[in-house]
């Protein structure tokens, strides 16, 4: 009769053997899928971003003014500190826009500029350098009186017999819309 619960140990213990390498099997497995999913995260996130940082950059070269370029993490910070700079209140302006949009309309002017690293920099981080998106931005001020302005574009005219240009004209011009006199 002893041999029965003698046989039913040793046939537990190989199951529990077998059980503990299927536990270290799937939890290698796990493991790695882990790593993989990771790393294929890491791949399509850099993708995207870099997607978007491109699109921003080929817009902004375009004169397509956009704040595209910013993290979305670092977006509140960001809208916070330009209404700060431009002295706007955003509670005051309808809410038919999102405030990223009405900061976008801010946009002026953009710069990309690179700044490369040293030497010492770039073997440490991999690095060459970094990308500087310089934007300039319009402060409103509802007193201010409102005007228009124009691109001169210089074209060539018939003058007698021979064919002319004006050079050194203004580039842009400011008209008062009230006054209609040119601003300087």
């Amino acid at each position: 009769m002893q041999t029965a619960p003698n046989n039913t140990i040793v046939l537990v213990n190989e199951h529990s053997h077998v059980l503990t390498q299927y536990r270290i099997a799937i939890n290698t497995l796990v493991s790695m899928m882990m790593k993989m999913l990771k790393k294929e995260l890491t791949l399509f996130t850099h993708a995207v971003e870099t997607h978007f940082i491109h699109e921003s950059i080929e817009d902004i070269l375009a004169n397509k003014l956009n704040l595209r370029f910013i993290d979305h993490c670092d977006l509140p910070l960001v809208i916070k500190m330009i209404t700060k700079q431009v002295n706007t209140n955003m509670e005051e302006i309808d809410d038919a826009l999102p405030t990223f949009e009405l900061i976008n309309r801010l946009l002026i002017q953009q710069r990309i500029d690179f700044v490369s690293t040293n030497t010492k920099e770039q073997t440490a981080g991999g690095a060459i350098g970094n990308l500087l998106f310089i934007s300039f931005f319009a402060a409103a001020n509802k007193n201010q009186p409102s005007f228009s302005t124009y691109k001169l574009t210089p074209v060539p005219f018939n003058q007698g017999t021979q064919r002319l240009k004006l050079a050194q004209i203004p580039h842009i011009i400011g008209i008062s819309t009230k006054t209609m006199e040119l601003i300087q």
